[in-house]
Formats: structure tokens, C-alpha cells, sequence
């Protein structure tokens, strides 16, 4: 075998091999394990014996997940863990494992089978006597703060009860939000809150917060779905896709259902009842995992922010992880890279953040000495994780009175520490290199520049012009260009600026061809210094796309002026330039 037919049979298998992983580890999701706990349990059992870092690498995943995950597993008696140090993980061989997953599914049917007479007598319960005055409303809700507004007016107006199913999760996201401070409010004036915590491991240290003003029991299962019933008349059902600590996901939606005299919730709360009598007694407090030295800390004023921002930096021993949101006022970003700064020399700074132009020519000498990255993904939020010990988080909730209200926490908690960890790692993996990030907002700033002259051209021929400009031709549907006009009479224009020596000129030409056709624009105007090639220019008369190329600006804005008026886009514009191909 040649090197070359050794190198196609190596690539095959590799191929094969690879398929095969991901038909077994989709098929390990139903017996119960989630993607990561495939992924993992797979990549220990194909290793043996490993460490955490070991299968992170491997996988590309955060370490600190992997290890949560692996401790999972060895929970439930699907992993084992050496002794020795570091130490490391060994897979229950598959036939076993198979077979705890199966026991654990049949212990959920049967917990299913005792109480299906309950809900089937409930339902015809409801059956036999329907309300009938009672009057229901609906409304579908999208998006994680949306939701969470909703339950702070639930939870503020609520005269008898609020009863609660949710995940720890979102217990500690109530945190964020003060949806824990409207809980324990309604307590004090007399409302009774009970909540049910769904849990899938012994992490239950978050309940601290919540036994000294509310009933709480636990239910050993997952599930996306969560429930919130105010005084047996409103009721909130959230789904959600994404349970990580994410404030601005869209990855969750609700329903929320009223009923004026709360006949129609009868079954509802019903089930609740039941399912409250069959959870688990939490137990006394000192019983709850977790160590009492942890604490969370909140705090409103500019000052105590910057001390503990002071503290904990100046106090970091080998490493500081920082996340600056994209909607942060200026003064509170500049205080964290101002302390940031004096650490840079001893301790390792890894921070994500949306950086624009002003912060590559302010910070870029401490950026490049730090592992920074850009992202748009991070809003509404920036945190400081020191040591993995401690983090400083600081929110900006909008106010039903349209005020951004800003709120700091600080915690030593590991919950906290790592669920701030854990979104890191999914943010860290979409961001951009700081001089990747350098080249994108030099185009953009060129193709400003460059753009602004035409949009002086069609302003003063009477069009609206807006630069950039994006358009929404179906719902949730939106698309950008770098200009877009609007004539009197409705005819749209769309143009884009490229570098006319770009090797992948021609892809940015189709996809602008296609955005142009996807939205309805009906003239196509493509500016770029230096001119385009032949071979670009080709394609732009195949599509009837304006190439207005020059090698420099002042040469540039003439023939702008020229374009104009050649293709009636002055004073009396007929209607627009057709988009479709040329005939051959």
C-alpha cells in the first residue's frame, strides 16, 4: 500500500469512525444521558482511564464541565474514581451501564404508573363539572427577561399563595433579577409560597437562601418545563431549551393562562397538591450540602462595587476571568480594565468582551497582553471570577418605568463561580480574536467612509437613506446592508463597500446578490477601491449589478454622481433598476 492509498484509508476510517460515535452516543440519549454525558462517557470508555483535562482536550470542552459532568455520572454508578492524583475517571463497561439506565427509566415509569388514577380522577373531575362563568385569557410569551417580568407583577400582586416548580437554575437566576426579593416580600405580607425544586444531583445549596421565608421540598427528576400559580387564578407554564444563566436568551417561551374566579386551574392546582404530598421533605437545614461559610452579597452603590472590584483583583493569586457586556456604561468598563491593568504582570487575565474602535486605540498594549477576545453574545451582565473562588457580578435590569436599574452581587458560592464558568466557556467558544476583531472594524470604518460620500449623492436627489440600513421582509426575519435608500415613490436601493483586491470578492458579491434578493431591493449598487476584476465585473453584469469602482475617494465620488444620473436615480426617479439575471 502506497502512502498516498495509506493516507485515503486512514482518512476513511477516521470518517467511518467518527460516524459511528455520534450514532452511538445519539442512542445513549435515549437511555437518559444528555449530549455532554454521551460525549464524555463515550471518550472515558474509548480512553479506559483518564483525567478531566485529559477528556476536555479530547472533546474541546471546559474542563470544569467536564468535571461537573463526570461527577454526575459517577453518581449515578456510571463512573468511578481513582484515588490516586491527580485523579482519574473509569467507565462502568457499556453492558452495565445500560443496564442502571434502564433501572433508573423504570423506577420514573413507576413513580408515572402511581400516579395516573390521581390525574385521570382529576381530569374528570373537570369534565363533569366545567365552570361556567368563568372566563380564561391566553398569551404566548417569548425571550427569558420578558418571562421573568411577568412573574416579578405575578409575585408583587399576589394576596393568598404563590406555588412554585423550577430548577435550581432558576432559583439562582431569581437572584439576578430580584425575583427572590418579591418572593420573600410577598411572604412577609402574608403569602404563602411553596416551592417544589426539580434536581438531578445533591447540589442543593442554593435552597439556603429560600427555607427562611418559603416551604420548599425537592423531586429527584430534570425537566425543561416549570410551573408558577398565583393565588389559584394566574398560572405561568415556561419551556426553555437553555437552562444556563443566560438573562437575554430567546431559547425559552411561556404561557400564561387567567381565569377570573380560578375555576378553570381547579385540576392544575390539583396536580400540584398531589405532586407537592409525594416530594421529598427537605430536612433540617444543617443537613443541606454545601459549606456555611459560602455567602452572596448584594449591593447597590458605585463605592462598594469598586471595593470589592479592588479586593478581589488586587487579592487574585494566579487568575482573573473577566466578561464585560456589550451594553456596559463606559465609566464602570474603564474601572475594570483600569484595575485590571495593574495586574496584568502576575496574574493570567482571559477576558471577553464587545471591544469597538474607541477600546482597540484607548487599550490595545493591555490588550495584547492579556487572552482577550470580542463577542456580541454578553448582555446585561459582566462578571470578575477570581482564583475560580470568588466572582463580582453586575446586572442592568431594565425598570417597568423604562430606567436601567443596575444591581451588583458578589459571591463566594461555587454555584455561582460555576455557572459564570460555565457560560464563559459557551461565549468563549463563539468569540473573536482581538486581531481578527482590528481587521472587521477597520473595513467597517472603511466602508463608512467610503459609503457616506453616496449617501451625500442620494440625499441631496431626495432620497431617505439610512447607513447601515436593514429591512424585514417577513417576521423575525431581518437583513443588513452597509447603505439603503428609499425614493418617493418607493423604489429601494441597496449598496455595499468591498475592498476591490480582496481574494474573496467574488463571495462577497453573492452573498450580497442574495440578501438583495431575499429582501425585494430593486437597485443593486456594489463601490469598492480599488476597482474590481474582470472576473467580478462579469458577474455583476450577469446579475445587473452596479460596480462603481475608483483607487481613491476623490475619484470615486464623480462617478457616484454619474451612476446617478445615468440610471434616473436624481430629482424625478422613475421606478427602480430590475435585480433579475440578464436573458442569455
Amino acid at each position: 500500500m502506497n502512502e498516498q492509498t495509506l493516507k485515503y484509508y486512514n482518512v476513511r476510517t477516521s470518517k467511518r469512525y467518527r460516524r459511528l460515535s455520534e450514532t452511538l452516543a445519539t442512542q445513549l440519549l435515549d437511555f437518559g444521558l444528555t449530549d455532554k454525558e454521551a460525549s464524555i462517557y463515550l471518550a472515558l470508555l474509548r480512553n479506559g482511564k483518564a483525567r478531566a483535562g485529559e477528556i476536555a482536550r479530547k472533546l474541546q470542552l471546559n474542563r470544569m464541565i467536564v468535571y461537573r459532568v463526570l461527577t454526575k455520572l459517577q453518581q449515578r454508578e456510571l463512573v468511578r474514581a481513582t484515588v490516586e492524583k491527580p485523579m482519574k475517571f473509569i467507565p462502568l463497561p457499556l453492558e452495565r451501564a445500560l443496564g442502571v439506565l434502564i433501572k433508573e427509566n423504570e423506577s420514573k415509569l413507576g413513580m408515572m404508573r402511581e400516579r395516573y388514577d390521581a390525574v385521570i380522577d382529576s381530569w374528570k373531575s373537570l369534565a363533569s363539572d366545567p365552570p361556567a362563568t368563568d372566563v380564561l385569557s391566553f398569551k404566548v410569551v417569548q425571550g427569558r427577561k420578558q418571562i421573568y417580568d411577568l412573574l416579578l407583577k405575578m409575585f408583587r400582586t399576589a394576596d393568598h399563595g404563590i406555588r412554585i416548580v423550577t430548577t435550581r437554575n432558576d432559583l439562582v437566576r431569581f437572584q439576578y433579577v430580584d425575583l427572590d426579593d418579591a418572593l420573600k416580600r410577598a411572604s412577609r405580607r402574608g403569602v404563602k409560597v411553596q416551592i417544589v425544586l426539580q434536581y438531578e444531583d445533591d447540589k442543593l445549596d442554593i435552597l439556603r437562601h429560600y427555607v427562611s421565608f418559603a416551604s420548599v421540598k425537592v423531586v429527584p427528576i430534570s425537566k425543561a418545563a416549570r410551573l408558577f400559580i398565583a393565588d389559584d387564578k394566574e398560572m405561568i407554564i415556561a419551556f426553555t431549551m437553555d437552562d444556563s444563566m443566560v438573562l437575554n436568551t430567546k431559547q425559552e417561551t411561556c404561557l400564561k393562562i387567567l381565569s377570573t374566579e380560578g375555576k378553570s386551574l381547579d385540576t392544575v392546582v390539583d396536580i400540584f397538591a398531589n405532586f407537592w404530598e409525594s416530594a421529598d421533605e427537605l430536612g433540617m437545614l444543617d443537613t443541606l450540602p454545601g459549606r456555611s461559610e459560602e455567602d452572596v452579597r448584594s449591593f447597590r452603590t458605585e463605592e462598594a462595587f469598586n471595593r470589592n472590584l479592588e479586593h478581589m483583583v488586587a487579592n487574585a493569586e494566579s487568575e482573573l476571568m473577566i466578561g464585560i457586556a456589550k451594553d456596559t456604561p463606559k465609566a464602570i468598563k474603564d474601572r475594570v480594565l483600569s484595575e485590571i491593568s495593574k495586574r496584568t504582570d502576575q496574574v493570567y487575565v482571559r477576558m471577553i468582551l464587545h471591544l469597538d474602535y474607541e477600546d482597540l486605540k484607548k487599550r490595545i498594549d493591555l490588550l495584547n497582553k492579556i487572552e482577550t477576545y470580542h463577542t456580541d453574545l454578553l448582555q446585561s451582565m459582566q462578571f470578575v471570577i477570581r482564583d475560580q473562588k470568588e466572582i463580582l457580578i453586575t446586572l442592568y435590569l431594565d425598570g417597568s418605568d423604562g430606567e436601567t436599574r443596575v444591581r451588583h452581587l458578589w459571591s463566594n458560592s461555587q454555584l455561582y463561580v460555576n455557572s459564570m464558568m460555565g457560560l464563559l466557556a459557551d461565549v468563549w467558544k463563539s468569540g473573536v480574536r482581538v486581531e481578527d476583531r482590528a481587521k472587521e472594524l477597520e473595513r467597517h470604518e472603511t466602508s463608512v467612509r467610503y459609503l457616506s460620500g453616496f449617501r451625500s449623492v442620494l440625499e441631496r436627489n431626495h432620497w431617505k437613506v439610512q447607513s447601515p440600513g436593514s429591512i424585514t421582509p417577513r417576521p423575525s426575519v431581518s437583513i443588513e446592508f452597509g447603505l439603503l435608500g428609499e425614493n418617493p415613490k418607493g423604489s429601494r436601493l441597496a449598496a455595499e463597500f468591498i475592498n476591490g483586491s480582496d481574494e474573496h470578492g467574488l463571495e462577497a458579491m453573492t452573498s450580497f446578490y442574495g440578501k438583495a434578493m431575499n429582501a425585494g431591493i430593486d437597485t443593486l449598487v456594489l463601490i469598492s477601491v480599488p476597482p474590481l476584476g474582470p472576473r467580478e465585473t462579469s458577474f455583476a453584469e450577469y446579475c445587473n449589478m452596479h460596480l462603481v469602482g475608483a483607487e481613491d475617494s476623490d475619484r470615486l465620488t464623480p462617478k457616484l454622481r454619474q451612476l446617478c444620473e445615468e440610471n434616473q436615480l436624481t430629482d424625478s426617479p422613475q421606478s427602480g433598476l430590475p435585480l433579475s439575471p440578464q436573458a442569455d
